[in-house]
């Protein structure tokens, strides 16, 4: 089956798409911005905050995708073509499209957590059990934020080796060595971003993951898994330790509130 993300075609529509899909979703953000801001109710004014956020990281994703990196699709390498305004305009690299989706989707997951959090908070706001300014909460949100941007500053860093690619090629297919040695040397994705040369950058991509495994070794990636993990756990124990207290005492009170009417009815 051939293929057709190396026909000449997928590269004219493709980016033609992207900044048509990217103009309706802004047109989308700016309907439900304009919804919040004008059209929500004044009891749901501080829930709309924690929304209007979550809108505006979608909005920066969307940005993303339609006009600053305008990532397309050069099978087997997902977003394998650079055709943005930060590539094209301003000579960066893939790796600057790349670290921003990593941002930018980092920031809607923060978002998101954000807005369940107050969801869950309220519960309490409302019982007059809880308050939005408690020294916790602030520590939750902020762990959240740096557990969620750890990767994504990681990943500006992560890969500095330009010849990493080159060499990967040279070690493993030496005979299509020269096809590489001629072609944009830079290595990683950013090899697609200027000149989309569709079978330099795939073997360039290999060269890529291979350095990727070199600097990361099994012991460091482990170490870095478990402690995540052992932070999430904390987070989802602290959680859920929270609810049931929250939730035995609302029990507790409604039953108060009910044995009370029912004396008052004896």
């Amino acid at each position: 089956m051939p293929n057709l993300s190396l026909h000449p075609l997928w590269h004219t529509v493709m980016p033609a798409y992207q900044h048509f899909v990217g103009i309706v979703t802004h047109l989308l953000s700016a309907l439900a911005f304009y919804l919040m801001l004008y059209k929500t109710p004044n009891s749901g004014k501080a829930f709309a905050k924690y929304l209007m956020l979550l809108q505006a990281s979608i909005t920066l994703v969307d940005l993303n995708f339609g006009l600053l990196a305008s990532p397309v699709a050069l099978f087997p390498v997902p977003g394998g073509l650079c055709n943005g305004i930060i590539c094209t305009w301003f000579g960066f690299t893939g790796h600057a499209g790349i670290t921003v989706m990593f941002f930018a989707v980092a920031f809607v997951a923060i978002a998101l957590i954000y807005c369940f959090h107050y969801r869950f908070v309220s519960i309490g706001h409302i019982l007059g059990q809880d308050s939005f300014e408690a020294p916790r909460h602030s520590a939750f949100r902020a762990i959240i934020f740096v557990v969620y941007t750890i990767p994504c500053v990681l990943q500006i860093g992560l890969y500095r080796n330009i010849d990493g690619g080159p060499l990967f090629v040279k070690t493993v297919r030496n005979t299509m060595f020269p096809f590489v040695e001629l072609s944009d040397r830079k290595s990683g994705l950013s090899s697609l971003c200027l000149r989309p040369n569709s079978l330099s950058g795939i073997l360039n991509y290999c060269g890529f993951l291979y350095d990727i495994c070199k600097l990361l070794s099994t012991k460091r990636m482990m170490l870095l898994f478990v402690q995540i993990m052992i932070l999430a756990i904390l987070i989802v124990f602290y959680f859920v330790v929270y609810s049931f207290i929250s939730l035995s005492r609302q029990v507790s009170l409604e039953l108060n509130s009910m044995l009370e009417f029912v004396q008052i009815i004896q």
